[in-house]
């Protein structure tokens, strides 16, 4: 988990392939998956206090990625 640590605070990650990387700056498909999974409320619609209305969300956007792909 150090890595995770490391990428966080944008620290160097040598030990991670770096064909790995994914510049979140040109996939708004997972930008919005990753706000929709953010556990800060002021991140998200403040509408959106249902669980199940959160799933369906984080779902139809999975989606999106899965079949853009």
């Amino acid at each position: 988990m150090g890595f995770v640590d490391d990428l966080s605070r944008f620290r160097a990650t040598p030990q991670l392939d770096p064909l790995l990387y994914v510049g979140l700056e040109k996939d708004a498909a997972l930008t919005a998956l990753l706000v929709e999974c953010d556990p800060h409320p002021e991140s998200h619609d403040t509408n959106v206090m249902d669980h199940h209305t959160a799933f369906a969300k984080i779902n139809e956007t999975l989606l999106t990625i899965i079949h853009s792909r």
